[in-house]
């Protein structure tokens, strides 16, 4: 059985602009930053075999902060990076809405049938996050990991542990900024021991 702790990135300047980020970058807050030693201060006594990222900044440096002076290397991998927007990354959810309404009606509402003009569809996004969970709950059999990703990556976890279709992506609980999720999978089953917990971010970091 691998035990695995799943987090998203703290907030960033486009969060809070309400624009698309995927591949694209902003920086953290300073509240994305006090969220992630927020969680810091919960993971501290917890030791880790391995810790992974994504490779966009907002992710690699939050997983920095929540290792704080541990020394522990931090190694990135494609494959848990957010899903890629395209011609949406920079643009306000607003403009995005207005400039492409069928796409943008089929992104929130209908996802296994969103066809993206330019960046990937949310099965290309699942079967990218399917391969990578199957090495790594394989990998690190009986060992504990942490995966510091980003929200729409961290659904797809959740829903791949959980068995959720494609269809169903948005009835799932949101993933907040540097929430906490743990699962516990080994290759035939799954179970999921917390569901992005937001108990460790005080008024300050959160809300």
């Amino acid at each position: 059985m691998t035990q695995l702790y799943i987090t998203r990135h703290g907030e960033t300047e486009w969060n809070v602009l309400k624009k698309a980020q995927g591949f694209g970058d902003s920086p953290l807050t300073p509240r994305g930053i006090a969220q992630a030693e927020c969680l810091a201060r919960r993971l501290k006594d917890i030791s880790f075999d391995k810790v992974y990222a994504s490779p966009l900044p907002r992710a690699f440096r939050t997983a920095g902060i929540l290792l704080g002076g541990r020394g522990q290397a931090i190694e990135t991998d494609d494959r848990i990076r957010e899903i890629y927007l395209g011609d949406w990354e920079g643009r306000t959810f607003h403009d995005i809405s207005a400039q492409y309404p069928q796409e943008n009606a089929y992104f929130w509402s209908s996802p296994d049938l969103y066809e993206p003009i330019t960046g990937e569809s949310y099965h290309d996004l699942r079967r990218r996050i399917e391969a990578f969970l199957r090495e790594k709950v394989r990998q690190h059999d009986g060992g504990r990991i942490l995966v510091v990703s980003h929200a729409m990556a961290v659904m797809t976890m959740i829903s791949v542990f959980d068995g959720w279709p494609t269809s169903k992506f948005w009835e799932a609980k949101f993933i907040e900024s540097a929430s906490l999720s743990i699962v516990e999978a080994d290759a035939g089953e799954a179970r999921i021991v917390l569901h992005a917990d937001t108990s460790h971010l005080d008024g300050t970091a959160y809300g």
